[in-house]
């Protein structure tokens, strides 16, 4: 028997920490009125649908996100978070309880993430970028990241230390 080490892992709000992997399929889940009574909108872990899928899969922590939920399941003998993808109309339905209170009827959907969003593209993405702007004279500046605007990509937080002459 071998032993696999996860890459990531990830730290529920309840302060336990999971091994983090991406779904392999899609869970379903249906709300009673248990659920939007005991719901609390704008709390990702409390809110209706954290609750609906909490009882679905009898998961300890649950995180509902508008673009990434996290469930944690039992595979094999220990806990794992699965990190899912939120579809459209799952998201329209957290927007509407957040605003409202009201929560629209029909059963849920947590998707596995697609394949440019799994974890293990974005690590290969980010190697990718590390490798190139390296290449190209580019360092991390020290201290921290720095702020230069609202939508700032991690890219306008280096610096430049030597350019090549082309």
């Amino acid at each position: 028997m071998t032993l696999v080490i996860p890459r990531s892992m990830w730290k529920a709000p309840s302060g336990s920490w999971y091994p983090l992997m991406d779904a392999d399929a899609s869970v379903y889940a249906t709300v009673t009125e248990e659920d939007v009574r005991c719901g609390v909108p704008g709390d990702p872990c409390e809110c209706v649908i954290a609750k609906a899928f909490r009882r679905a899969t009898g998961s300890p922590d649950v995180l509902i996100g508008v673009q990434a939920a996290y469930v944690v399941m039992k595979k094999g003998d220990e806990y794992i978070a699965l990190r899912f993808a939120v579809p459209t109309a799952t998201r329209r339905a957290i927007i509407t309880f957040d605003a409202s209170g009201v929560f629209p009827e029909g059963a849920l959907e947590l998707r596995k993430q697609p394949p440019a969003n799994r974890l293990v593209s974005q690590r290969a993405r980010d190697k990718r970028l590390r490798e190139r702007y390296t290449t190209m004279g580019h360092k991390p500046q020290r201290g921290g990241p720095r702020k230069t605007g609202r939508n700032a990509s991690p890219l306008a937080r280096t610096l430049v230390v030597k350019r090549h002459a082309t």
